[in-house]
């Protein structure tokens, strides 16, 4: 199975976050964080998750004044 779309759990969706599954169930409520439903078990995609830390990256203060 492709990794990128293997379906992930809240708890493997928070480890690979590195948060707490409390804090995805936040950003689930919230709209934030791209998941689906099988039955009542909430899913995620591993490419979701990737895109999610790419697009919630900010860059270091270094990179900041060194842009300026």
């Amino acid at each position: 199975m492709d990794t990128e779309h293997q379906a992930l759990n809240r708890r493997e969706a928070a480890a690979r976050l590195g948060v707490a599954v409390v804090t995805v169930d936040r950003l689930v409520a919230k709209g934030e964080l791209p998941h689906f439903k099988v039955g009542k078990c909430i899913r995620f995609t591993a490419q979701d998750i990737s895109e999610f830390i790419v697009h919630h990256t900010r860059p270091a203060r270094v990179e900041l004044q060194t842009a300026a």
